[in-house]
């Protein structure tokens, strides 16, 4: 019984050198892998080592047994419990990533969101007594109707315009036509009535010299405005 006695002590104190010569050996041959990894190995090492000396100065060759055991159970559950860290870390990393993202798209939205809402302005061209689209015109009609569809809070106001020649019942019945005219395009395309709105001016408003023919092919429009009501409101609140 001695002898056995003095084998097993010996054979836990090879066990117990071997383990601290073993460490910085294993240290050193893993410096290719993460800290992470060297440190969760160098602990699981640690414990296992000494869990093994506790049960076999504990119990003897069973107890030495069953130290071994719940070293290898606990240096398991240390390693698992590294991995569970990083991965935390991992998705508290993708998660900052993933709101950082959002916010940005929703100061790009909300700035795209105020372009939209600014007024836009442009002007349609008519012949000496037409009331019709040119084939140009009708196209950027066609162009309007598509941003009004996809805006749907958007409106539109149309003014219609005459020169000064001719006399002001014709103009006025004139401008109101060319204005129908657009409305209709409008309406043709899909745009609900009920977001136009217009008014026929005549040659009230012109600022041509008399004769200036130049200025005359200026005033035969339609002035087409796109807004928002919001920001009308917005405006007329202030």
């Amino acid at each position: 019984m001695k002898l056995q006695a003095k084998t097993f002590t010996k054979t836990l104190t090879a066990i117990a050198l071997s383990s601290v010569i073993a460490s910085p050996i294993l240290a050193a041959s893993s410096t290719t892998q993460s800290d992470i990894s060297a440190k969760t190995a160098a602990k699981s090492a640690g414990i296992f080592t000494t869990a093994t000396i506790v049960g076999g100065v504990a119990g003897g060759p069973v107890g030495f047994f069953l130290g071994a055991l719940s070293g290898a159970y606990l240096g398991e559950q240390n390693k698992n419990h590294e991995r569970d860290k990083t991965a935390l870390k991992e998705a508290e990393t993708s998660l900052t990533s993933s709101r950082n993202e959002v916010a940005m798209q929703q100061r790009v939205i909300a700035k795209m969101q105020k372009q939209v809402e600014q007024p836009i302005e442009f002007l349609v061209y008519f012949p000496t007594g037409e009331d019709a689209l040119s084939h140009q015109d009708s196209q950027r009609i066609q162009s309007l109707a598509n941003y009004m569809a996809d805006n749907p809070s958007l409106r539109v106001r149309l003014d219609g315009f005459a020169d000064p020649r001719g006399t002001d019942e014709y103009n006025n019945v004139l401008s109101e036509e060319r204005a129908r005219s657009v409305v209709d395009a409008l309406v043709a395309r899909g745009i609900d009535s009920r977001r136009i709105e217009y008014q026929a001016h005549g040659a009230s408003l012109s600022m041509a010299t008399a004769g200036d023919k130049d200025a005359y092919a200026l005033e035969r429009k339609v002035r087409i405005e796109v807004y928002s009501p919001k920001l009308t409101r917005k405006v007329a609140a202030n």
